[in-house]
Formats: C-alpha cells, structure tokens, sequence
C-alpha cells in the first residue's frame, strides 16, 4: 500500500501530511492491531466496537473531486456538523446513524473505576462526557478529560454505548470473547483497515449493519438480531 500527499479536509484542517491509500478491494492484514503503531503514528485511524465489529465514529476518505490521486478525511456528523464533505460520502449518514458516534469505554479491571464512561471517539481516544453506574464505595479521584482505547482495547475497552445496553451493561470480562469469535474476526477482515470501509460496506449490500438497533426499522431489527447474536443471547 502505497504512500501519497493527503488533501486537507474541507471540513477542517487534517493534521496529517500523508497517509495510507486504501483502494477499493485492497485491504490490510487480518490483523489490524499489526499494524496500529503505524496508524497511530500517522495521526488517524479507526477504533472498532468489541461487541459488534462496527466503527465507534463515521470517519471516512472521500475522494476529492479535482484530484482523484487525492483522498480528504470525513470526520463525522458530530465534528463537522454544518460543513460539507470534500467529495461524496460512501454513506449518506443519517439519524440512523448516530448511535455509531455513542461510545461506552468499558473498564479492564476491577480496580478502574466507574464502570463505564460514555463519550465520542476520535483517533483512539475516548472524549468523556459521562459517567456509567456508581461505584459500590466512594467514587473521589476526578475523570480524566480523554481516555485511550486504541484499536478496540487500551487503557479501557470500547464499545457503542447501545451495544453495551444490549449487553445489559456487563462487565468487559462478559464480552472480552466476542472479538476473538469467527463472526467478528470475519468483518474484520472485510471492513477494518486504517478506517472502516464503508465504501466496500455499501457494495456488499450491508450497510444494514451500520442502522441503529433500536430503531423500529426492518434494517434495524436485523442488525439488532446480528449483535444479540453475537453476545449469544435471543432475538
């Protein structure tokens, strides 16, 4: 995979002089994690629910009009609310979407506390915004402003707070497996690389899996299905 010079999103100024060209239908190792210190040198990478295998933000390249040879960085509705993308989005994300940008950064141990924190990821690290359930004793150290999830696991393990829900709020330990299960490790081999692809995603006809759960929606209901699913539980 190639190296080439990356347009400056219209969206707002891209902190990366190059990155990593992704063409359609070359894809990185099975492995993503092989290659994290790579990406997160390069300043922009993906972080993917441990639950569902879906993204945990809608970040995306966007082929610049002007220049094919150039690729600008989508960074999400909640970033760049109000600015148009570059070049067309592989997705046209919606309120159907939006549940992909609630993130709940899941504790590793018992000693880390609260829980859960809830907040919005970009690059590998969790903006808090929240907090999950108290704690049984006492809860008095202050929350850091950002927390690291990297790929998928860090300091915490990340997962979209309505996965988490559907989990019924577990402890990571109840779903430290699903990663490591033939459905998830076979999406990420389909979807993950330095961001999702979300371009091959909607050319394979399943963008359903990226509709809310919770949504009354015949495409909503199927995904809901898939993720319960996965955490082995009925439909």
């Amino acid at each position: 995979v190639s190296s080439f010079p990356l347009a400056r999103s219209l969206l707002r100024p891209s902190p990366l002089s190059h990155a990593e060209k992704i063409s359609p239908g070359q894809h990185h190792s099975p492995s993503y994690s092989s290659d994290f210190n790579l990406h997160r040198k390069m300043g922009v990478f993906g972080t993917f629910c441990q639950v569902c295998a879906m993204p945990l933000q809608q970040n995306c390249y966007v082929s610049v009009p002007d220049n094919p040879e150039m690729l600008a960085i989508y960074r999400g509705a909640w970033e760049d609310a109000g600015n148009p993308p570059a070049g067309p989005l592989p997705i046209q994300f919606g309120p159907e979407h939006e549940w992909l940008l609630r993130a709940a950064a899941l504790r590793c141990t018992p000693a880390q506390e609260p829980q859960a924190l809830l907040g919005s990821v970009q690059d590998g690290d969790l903006t808090i915004t929240g907090g999950g359930p108290a704690p049984p004793r006492a809860f008095t150290d202050p929350l850091p402003e950002t927390v690291d999830l990297e790929d998928g696991v860090g300091e915490r393990c990340g997962v979209h707070e309505r996965c988490w829900e559907l989990a019924g709020k577990c402890e990571f330990e109840d779903i430290k497996g699903i990663a490591q299960g033939e459905s998830w490790q076979e999406l990420e081999k389909k979807y993950h690389a330095q961001l999702f692809d979300f371009q091959r995603m909607r050319e394979k006809d399943e963008a359903w899996m990226i509709v809310d759960p919770e949504t009354g929606s015949e495409e909503g209901q199927r995904n809901k299905a898939r993720i319960l699913q996965m955490l082995g539980k009925p439909a």
